[in-house]
């Protein structure tokens, strides 16, 4: 059977108490095993004073934000005169490649990052629409790992599977997440690279992105199907019952953690990975 090990994480916690209950929900489904806390999310101190407690056996990823809401830093450099954070994945490319947005950037990271150390203690890193797999941000992101002792990243390497059901594939939005998951693979080999470098671990594949918003647990058995006898997957979705009710679902079917048992796989988080 090997040695397969599966991460299912919540992303998103704390930007509204929609997916702060979602997370919840899933926790006690049996399926979440780890959420990704947002630190300038509207709704983190809900989450951390509401849900977390809650949620004795939850373990905590920093889920770095400058694409949506208000920076915690105040550099002005990456937000608008209302110090609103409006960054898309293309602009963020071009601001990583001047090094005074990168000095920016990083200000931003370490103060969410230390937001979230007084509270919970950090497993892994990864970003609002993984826009920290950008190569140049990565690398900054493989440093702060460094720093903050924070022993994993997570590292965008998808699978590019076209689902039986042909009915997902259709689906308006399917072709731009297509395109995305394309362009963060081909920098998987340079930031797998990078995290070697400063001695920071990563898994192996990633589920989330190619079926972003109508991922379901046929999508996950079709993936678990035919993997290497040794690998560490980490899927991740957004729990919000209004806006993913597809993902809302996944993240509490009771089933699917008894389907990734089936598949080999032990079902765990980057803490116990340590």
């Amino acid at each position: 059977m090997g040695n397969k090990k599966f991460i299912f994480s919540a992303d998103d916690f704390g930007i509204n108490n929609t997916i702060n209950r979602g997370v919840l929900d899933g926790y006690n489904a049996g399926v979440i095993t780890s959420a990704s806390l947002c630190a300038n999310g509207s709704e983190f101190n809900a989450a951390v004073n509401e849900i977390l407690p809650d949620c004795p056996g939850l373990k905590i990823n920093a889920h770095l934000n400058i694409s949506y809401g208000r920076a915690l830093s105040g550099s002005s450099f990456i937000t608008d005169n209302r110090n609103r954070l409006n960054n898309t994945f293309l602009t963020l490319c071009s601001m990583a490649a001047n090094p005074k947005g990168l000095n920016a950037i990083e200000k931003e990271f370490r103060v969410q990052i230390e937001k979230i150390t007084e509270y919970k203690n950090i497993d892994c890193i990864n970003s609002r629409g993984n826009i920290h797999c950008i190569p140049a941000i990565f690398k900054l992101t493989c440093k702060l790992a460094a720093d903050y002792n924070i022993p994993y990243i997570r590292l965008q390497h998808e699978e590019i599977l076209l689902s039986k059901n042909l009915g997902k594939i259709s689906k308006a939005g399917f072709t731009v997440n297509l395109i995305k998951t394309l362009l963060l693979n081909s920098f998987a080999g340079e930031n797998r690279r990078a995290a070697e470098k400063y001695g920071i671990k990563t898994t192996d594949y990633t589920i989330g992105t190619l079926y972003r918003g109508c991922m379901d647990a046929e999508i996950i058995e079709e993936y678990l199907q035919d993997t290497p006898a040794n690998c560490v997957i980490e899927c991740f979705a957004i729990p919000d019952k209004q806006k993913r009710p597809a993902e809302y679902e996944l993240c509490k079917n009771k089933l699917l953690a008894d389907k990734i048992f089936r598949a080999g796989f032990d079902l765990t988080n980057y803490n116990k990975l340590k």
